[in-house]
């Protein structure tokens, strides 16, 4: 069986040429620019109760079917619930 070898990582050092460095214009941050006060953002407001899901008919379907059908598993009971399931 061949040996393994060992790679090494090469690193690549950049050309050093004797241009001068030419300078980049500089972006301001977006915490220092500040907002007109009479514009409001567009901010919905949330409420109090946090949304209730709906429940999926079928789910449902299928919990009631364990419930009658204990000794069946979560992944039966999804093959054998379609029988009686009605939309």
């Amino acid at each position: 069986m061949p040996r393994k070898t060992k790679t090494k990582a090469i690193t690549i050092i950049p050309e050093q040429t004797n241009e001068p460095a030419v300078e980049q214009p500089t972006i301001p941050k977006a915490d220092a620019v500040v907002a007109p006060s009479d514009v409001k953002p567009n901010v919905v407001p949330s409420s109090d109760k946090p949304k209730e899901r709906k429940n999926n008919k079928w789910i449902e379907h299928v919990r009631e079917y364990r419930v009658a059908n204990p000794t069946v598993s979560y992944k039966e009971a999804l093959k054998l619930a379609k029988a009686n399931y009605k939309k």
